[in-house]
């Protein structure tokens, strides 16, 4: 019988960082998990499963140890998974090249095999006997099975890793605006992500100490490009550095670059609260151009304090308070910011 050995080469493309793994899946040597029906290999946390009936061992020269695998006789079919982290990954598979390989090879032969991409339609490709590179070009492939329409032994070798990461974000950016900073970032692609943890630090380089400021949550799942958007109420004046932390839904983590933002506040200055009109909470925010002790209070309609927000020391920069209004009646109230050398009042509206 003839034995085809089918021959993977598996480009996986870099998403988000430089922290991807790379590397040659070469089946040179099994780990304690690979059975007699399966074999499995590791580059870093990524791990490939190759499942077939009653899997074999060839080496380049066709004898029965080396560093191939095939299925028994005949092969039925060969499924290959990728997981990462005991969760499923997602890869970019390039091409598969394929060729013959037996007693009685005949170059010129073809043979007609199907692909089905993590569980979906079968898409044939057609393989001449010697050797030819099937091109899927298809990304997030999970899982490929693998059959043929003759009865015939086929096998895989050296699936070559470049990345395996599964977010890719094309752009992060920060501008300043009146009252904060507005961050935007936008995917290309997104595989099991859980969100972005948004963090800031003071600092000029990536040694100075990062702080959550905020939490954007991902969308899953995605092959079309997604936008994201958050607003610092509260930098602080000076240069400030911003980072996303985009966290997978099992835990695991990348970081992207670093976007800079200079703040310079020359005044102390209210702002208009938001939402107004309101039901029931608003924001108000201010700026300090200084450390400064700072009382924000609340009045109604004809000058009753209703309730003080500060009373305390700031630091230089934006702030922000939240103002829940759950307890006062519908109507127009006043807020008023007082320090040691400025004040103001503004007006705002409760509509429940």
């Amino acid at each position: 019988m003839k034995n085809i050995y089918l021959i993977l080469s598996v480009i996986l493309f870099l998403h988000i960082s430089s922290f991807a793994q790379t590397g040659t899946f070469n089946f040179d040597k099994k780990t304690t998990d690979s059975t007699p029906d399966s074999v499995v290999q590791l580059i870093g946390s990524i791990k490939l499963k190759v499942t077939a009936t009653s899997l074999l061992s060839l080496d380049s020269n066709g004898s029965s140890t080396g560093d191939r695998v095939y299925g028994g006789d005949p092969t039925n079919s060969m499924t290959l998974e990728f997981t990462k982290n005991g969760k499923p990954a997602y890869v970019n598979i390039a091409t598969i090249f394929a060729f013959e390989h037996g007693e009685e090879v005949i170059p010129t032969d073809y043979y007609t095999f199907f692909f089905s991409i993590n569980g979906g339609n079968l898409i044939p490709k057609t393989v001449v006997a010697n050797g030819t590179p099937v091109d899927l070009s298809t990304g997030d492939v999970n899982s490929i099975v693998i059959t043929c329409e003759s009865p015939i032994q086929f096998g895989i070798d050296d699936v070559t890793m470049n990345a395996a990461v599964p977010v890719e974000l094309t752009s992060f950016t920060a501008t300043k605006m009146t009252n904060g900073v507005m961050l935007n970032w936008q995917t290309a692609t997104e595989v099991n992500n859980y969100g972005f943890e948004v963090q800031r630090s003071e600092g000029r380089d990536q040694k100075s100490e990062w702080k959550e400021i905020g939490f954007v949550e991902g969308h899953g799942n995605s092959n079309s490009p997604k936008e994201y958007s958050f607003v610092d109420k509260s930098p602080i004046g000076g240069n400030i550095l911003y980072r996303l932390k985009q966290i997978d839904t099992d835990g695991t983590f990348e970081y992207s670059d670093t976007v800079e933002v200079k703040i310079e506040i020359d005044k102390i200055e209210l702002y208009q609260n938001h939402p107004n009109p309101f039901n029931p909470s608003t924001v108000i925010s201010f700026s300090l151009p200084e450390f400064s002790h700072v009382n924000l209070s609340i009045y109604n309609a004809i000058g009753q304090k209703v309730a003080m927000l500060l009373n305390q020391q700031l630091d230089a920069g934006y702030h922000s308070i939240d103002f829940d209004a759950s307890a006062l009646s519908t109507g127009f109230y006043f807020y008023r910011i007082e320090t040691h050398n400025y004040s103001r009042t503004m007006k705002m509206m409760l509509v429940k």
